[in-house]
């Protein structure tokens, strides 16, 4: 059943396994090799703080303190999915590629996306079987993690394997973290992948939260090259630490003058339970596509077509 008469898809979730899975894996690596453990479990507290702060401004529930098998996980994000009235999930994270693919080759409304380090030696070739033996439909990656630009010729073999396999590239750039989180790592900054994306110019990007905090940044890149989009994941909490007033009508309104609306997708980068699908991002965001006066085709676009056509293709 349609939300507010459109289908919806979300662009950008992460799987909630107790794998194990460290996402930040890297960093905390790098930090301890510096510095030490109690210093790391100081600024982990400050960010778990900032995020206790942030799910109660949202009215969110925290995550559940019981450890659930992944399939049972999966079960009860199903029953959300539906009671929300959501049509299809992408999970761009999930306790590695053949796990996440396991969980979601169970249900014909999520999918899934690889998301191992693009710094492995064998990352094109991992990426190759995610998708044509897993069946995961894109290639996810947190670019404040990779310790090399990814503008680095050590990387075109993977872009132009995800090029030749016709699958979207997510990658975050921007802060990353809550509290005490990163801001200016290297690969922050989206405009490193200007001369990748032109190089490259039939691999579709998607830089998601609006670039989390690099919003001028990822402006002129996408000025500058056709096949970047951007989604609108997450709080966007970082419209706050902006030197300027900005808020998320605007925000918006200048990624369409700049990309249009066939370049901005909806995600929400929802993950634990029982929040679940965060369900006041999507009532937000329906509300400002409405003030903006968009059409219902361009609406359609934003919060399904998009999405959908990077993922299955077509028009």
């Amino acid at each position: 059943m349609p939300y507010n008469g459109f289908r919806i898809l979300d662009f950008h979730a992460h799987f909630p396994t107790n794998s194990g899975e460290r996402l930040n894996a890297s960093l905390e690596d790098e930090y301890l090799d510096r510095f030490d453990s109690e210093k790391l479990k100081h600024l982990s507290a400050l960010g778990y703080a900032t995020e206790k702060k942030r799910w109660a401004a949202w009215n969110m529930q925290p995550p559940f303190k019981e450890r659930l098998e992944d399939t049972e996980i999966m079960k009860l994000w199903d029953e959300d999915r539906k009671n929300k009235n959501i049509d299809e999930i992408v999970f761009v994270t999930g306790g590695g590629n053949e796990n996440l693919s396991a969980l979601v080759s169970a249900y014909e409304n999520f999918s899934g996306f690889a998301h191992h380090s693009p710094e492995e030696k064998d990352a094109p070739l991992k990426l190759e079987k995610a998708i044509k033996d897993f069946g995961l439909k894109g290639y996810k990656i947190l670019a404040p993690t990779v310790g090399i630009p990814l503008n680095d010729r050590r990387f075109f073999s993977l872009w132009q394997k995800a090029e030749e396999l016709k699958i979207p590239v997510l990658i975050h750039f921007g802060i990353f973290g809550g509290g005490a989180g990163y801001a200016g790592r290297l690969n922050c900054n989206p405009l490193i992948l200007e001369d990748v994306a032109k190089g490259f110019p039939y691999l579709n990007f998607v830089i998601p939260h609006f670039g989390a905090g690099y919003m001028r940044e990822l402006l002129l890149l996408g000025w500058s090259c056709p096949n970047i989009y951007t989604d609108t994941s997450g709080s966007n909490q970082w419209i706050k630490w902006l030197p300027y007033e900005m808020d998320k009508k605007t925000v918006l309104r200048r990624f369409i003058e700049t990309f249009g609306t066939r370049r901005v997708i909806f995600g929400t980068d929802s993950s634990f339970l029982p929040r679940g699908f965060i369900i006041d991002y999507l009532k937000e965001w329906m509300i400002i596509v409405n003030e903006l006066n968009l059409k219902d085709g361009d609406i359609a676009d934003i919060f399904y077509n998009n999405g959908h056509r990077l993922i299955y293709g077509g028009e």
